[in-house]
């Protein structure tokens, strides 16, 4: 039912009546994000205030609809063929390119080159808004946000999705599924599931970009004489080349072995000393002390 006296959309909208298109379109999206239905769930006052946006933004949110508007050609006859009141979106399309279609596309339909025959026959049942978008969060392990792998998503109607993780996606990552989302109450296509990753933390690898970091325990008689050791990351097992007289500290680069074979793997070495010291080993060691200072001891004097 439409009211007697049609609303004044510079007021409702709390806009000046020389405000430029974009302070128009940013003010109701302001509001309506405010008292959108999905913000205020059987708040009736809230209802009726966001049907008047609509049918304020309906009369201004378009240059040549406000241009009719302004010279009072526009009026409740061309608000009741739009439905304006009865338009119907989801809080997450306020913010996306639904919104842009809904009173972008619609008002170009209306008032382009389509001419008088696309005004008279534009309504509701041309624009069906799609349904709200679904949102879940899957937590992934570090390893399989580095390599990629498939998950299966059970939903509440008993079917299940395929979750597809690319390899290197990064934690706070969104997955965009659509036609999987909510129905439309009005007949238009299913709304998109939105899943945000969740990467956990690993306790042996740091990622920078596309480049990963770990550390390596090296045994004393490696790091002096040099070999191979056998490295876990997380593209696989590998051999690395542990160079003669490597200090600890030092950091070894492995290319192709960082995120999804995109960037590369730094080992930083750690060289460890053994609990129980070979008796031959402690008596070498002690010579070479022994000599190293009075090495010392003569080039200083």
């Amino acid at each position: 039912m439409w009211r007697k006296q049609m609303i004044d959309p510079y007021k409702t909208l709390g806009v000046a009546k020389d405000a430029s298109q974009d302070e128009i379109r940013k003010a109701y999206k302001k509001l309506a994000g405010k008292y959108h239905p999905d913000r205020n769930p059987g708040n009736s006052e809230a209802e009726e205030k966001f049907k008047q946006l609509n049918e304020a933004y309906q009369l201004i949110g378009n240059p040549e609809a406000r241009k009719k508007y302004d010279q009072g050609g526009l009026g409740e006859e061309f608000l009741r063929g739009t439905n304006a009141r009865d338009f119907h979106f989801s809080f997450d399309d306020l913010e996306s390119g639904v919104f842009e279609q809904m009173f972008g596309g619609a008002f170009a339909q209306m008032f382009g080159q389509a001419g008088a025959g696309a005004r008279r026959g534009f309504s509701q049942s041309q624009y069906n808004p799609k349904g709200e978008n679904a949102h879940f969060d899957l937590d992934i392990s570090f390893n399989e946000s580095i390599s990629g792998s498939k998950r299966l998503l059970s939903r509440s109607n008993g079917k299940n999705l395929e979750i597809n993780i690319p390899a290197g996606i990064k934690d706070g990552q969104k997955l965009r599924y659509q036609g999987q989302g909510h129905p439309s109450p009005y007949g238009g296509p299913k709304g998109d599931l939105i899943v945000t990753v969740k990467v956990a933390e690993s306790p042996l690898y740091k990622r920078f970009g596309n480049d990963l970091e770990m550390e390596l325990k090296v045994p004393l008689d490696t790091a002096i004489l040099g070999g191979k050791m056998m490295v876990e990351a997380p593209t696989g097992r590998f051999e690395l080349t542990i160079p003669k007289k490597i200090s600890s500290g030092k950091k070894l680069r492995v290319k192709g072995k960082g995120v999804a074979q995109k960037g590369d793997l730094f080992v930083r070495l750690i060289v460890t000393i053994p609990e129980n010291i070979d008796p031959e080993l402690d008596r070498l060691l002690s010579e070479w002390a022994s000599s190293k200072q009075a090495h010392e001891t003569q080039s200083f004097s």
